[in-house]
């Protein structure tokens, strides 16, 4: 067995009794097709979500991504994607703090620093410019 697949079936293990930090883990693998797993961002989105409902900072991040973003099995839409990057910044996580205009990166456009919908327009405007969802 792989690395990659030994610490997916410990995190799915971890997850299934409700671990936030396992459950994140799994949402990771999923959007990154990693440990054997098909890319699928459906799949990656129920597992953010119970990591969130936990008050799990970093998947409401990914989650907020991913509706930015669209596509595997997710719908792209701007003001999910906007919210979530809220509760994200709300939680104390800094790059959600970012995407919802509490603080600014050097390529973001001037005029819409406090717009979180313009972050994720921004996001999905440069999904394939390298920018990654943090985990």
């Amino acid at each position: 067995m792989s690395r990659a697949a030994n610490i997916l079936q410990r995190a799915s293990a971890a997850a299934a009794y409700g671990n936030p930090c396992a459950q994140a883990r799994l949402g990771y693998a999923y959007t990154h097709a990693q440990g054997g797993l098909a890319k699928d961002h459906a799949a990656a989105l129920k597992w953010y979500k119970k990591a969130a409902e936990q008050g799990h900072a970093i998947s409401m991040n990914n989650i907020g991504t991913l509706f930015a973003i669209g596509g595997h099995g997710v719908t792209q839409n701007v003001a999910t994607a906007a919210e979530w990057f809220r509760m994200s910044a709300e939680a104390g996580f800094g790059a959600g703090q970012q995407r919802s205009g509490l603080t600014t990166p050097m390529d973001f456009p001037s005029t819409q620093y406090n717009n979180p919908a313009a972050w994720a327009d921004f996001l999905a405007d440069h999904a394939d410019d390298g920018l990654e969802m943090v985990a």
